[in-house]
């Protein structure tokens, strides 16, 4: 585990061991989510690219005096463009998971730092801007647990007791843990519904018209926790985009060993990077 400085908050990351002329990938995890979550992803490719992550702001930190001011997507895409500087990356292969797709995007949208995206499973909160796109019924369950979470302390304290003595930790998939902790801690519940309120507010299809490099998108007909229509979506808009839509398992499969969502990422991955190395041999 490593940290690094953005502004005078200190963001929590790691990174495989550098080794010189091995590409750099980055990966966006979701908010709230522990690093533990990257270990298959990372896995997967530590033997040919140099892999980096970080914990998204504020969310599992314990100091209760924080400032959360800074929950914000801007502030997100921020601590992306720190790491590939605090790394000194040029032009890396980004991928976002989840949220993380979100942030990717966002980031992309103001930056040509990067080789391409690939943005896997995403949520982009779309049933914010039109009913039209489908999205999983319990979408809705969560997104007004959150905003009543947003509302003070005292309300994430009672969701957050309320779900601990319904036991849900227990009845989740062994995955969802590194995405879980926010909801049972009334801490981390409230800056997780703050954050939530901006990541709503935000257009990604907007942010999808900006990019002009290539983007993967990638969704599974299994995934029950974002579906696939915004994905589908998100592709559409973009100018230059593969989507990849197959049954690659549940929305957690990025976080399991050796998934079909991994083994189709990590040969994409190389396919990218040796088109871009063919490409500057010419």
């Amino acid at each position: 585990m490593n940290t690094f400085i953005n502004g005078a908050m200190p963001i929590l990351s790691m990174h495989t061991e550098r080794v010189e002329n091995r590409p750099d990938v980055v990966l966006v995890l979701p908010f709230g989510t522990e690093l533990e979550a990257a270990n298959s992803f990372i896995a997967s490719l530590d033997q040919t690219c140099n892999l980096y992550t970080w914990q998204s702001r504020h969310i599992l930190d314990d100091n209760d005096e924080l400032q959360v001011q800074a929950l914000t997507m801007a502030s997100h895409a921020a601590d992306l463009e720190q790491l590939i500087d605090e790394y000194a990356l040029h032009e890396p292969v980004i991928v976002g998971y989840c949220s993380g797709a979100a942030v990717a995007l966002h980031f992309a949208a103001q930056s040509d730092n990067y080789q391409a995206l690939f943005l896997v499973f995403g949520e982009y909160a779309l049933a914010e801007r039109s009913k039209e796109y489908k999205v999983p019924a319990h979408y809705f369950e969560v997104d007004t647990l959150l905003r009543m979470a947003a509302k003070s302390r005292a309300f994430s304290t009672m969701l957050s007791d309320k779900m601990s003595d319904a036991g849900f930790a227990s009845q989740v998939a062994d995955e969802a843990r590194f995405f879980n902790q926010p909801y049972f801690n009334e801490l981390y519940l409230h800056r997780y519904a703050l954050n939530y309120l901006d990541f709503v507010s935000h257009d990604y299809l907007e942010d999808a018209k900006q990019l002009e490099k290539h983007v993967y998108v990638y969704c599974s007909d299994e995934d029950k926790h974002v579906g696939t229509d915004t994905s589908v979506v998100i592709s559409n808009v973009l100018r230059n985009s593969t989507l990849v839509r197959g049954k690659f398992g549940d929305h957690y499969a990025f976080c399991r060993p050796e998934t079909g969502i991994l083994q189709k990422l990590k040969k994409d991955i190389s396919h990218e990077i040796s088109s871009r190395e063919c490409l500057y041999a010419v």
